[in-house]
C-alpha cells in the first residue's frame, strides 16, 4: 500500500467515524429536547447521565476532527511532494485547505457547545 492510499484511507475512516459521532450527537440534541419538555424534571441521577454522555460524544468528535484535520494535513503533503505523477490542480490542494478549515470550525464549535452543555440543565 503507498502513502496516498493509505492517507485516503486515514481519512476515510476518520469520515465514517465522524459520521457515526454525529449521528449520535444528533440523537442527544432530541434527547435534551424531550428532557426540556418534560412536565416532570429530570431527576439529579439522569441529568449527570445525560451531561456525561454528551461530553463524552463531543470529546470524541474532537479528537476524530483533529485527526482528520491531520490526515488532510498528509494527503496534501504528499499531493505537494509528488504533484507531477499524482496530476493534482492547485483547485484539489485549495479544496482539501477549505476543508481543514471546515473542520477546524467544526471542532471550535464542539468545543463551545461542551462548555455550554452543563447549562442546559440548571
Amino acid at each position: 500500500m503507498d502513502d496516498l492510499e493509505l492517507a485516503w484511507q486515514t481519512y476515510e475512516f476518520h469520515s465514517s467515524k465522524i459520521y457515526d459521532l454525529e449521528q449520535l450527537h444528533l440523537s442527544n440534541l432530541k434527547k435534551i429536547k424531550i428532557f426540556k419538555q418534560k412536565r416532570i424534571a429530570p431527576t439529579e441521577s439522569e441529568k449527570e447521565k445525560m451531561v456525561r454522555a454528551i461530553t463524552r460524544c463531543c470529546d470524541n468528535l474532537i479528537v476524530h476532527y483533529k485527526k482528520q484535520i491531520n490526515s488532510i494535513k498528509d494527503l496534501i503533503k504528499i499531493y505537494k511532494s509528488n504533484g507531477d505523477e499524482l496530476e493534482l490542480s492547485i483547485t484539489d490542494v485549495d479544496f482539501l485547505n477549505e476543508l481543514i478549515d471546515v473542520t477546524a470550525t467544526l471542532m471550535e464549535e464542539m468545543n463551545k457547545y461542551k462548555l455550554e452543555i452543563k447549562k442546559l440543565f440548571d
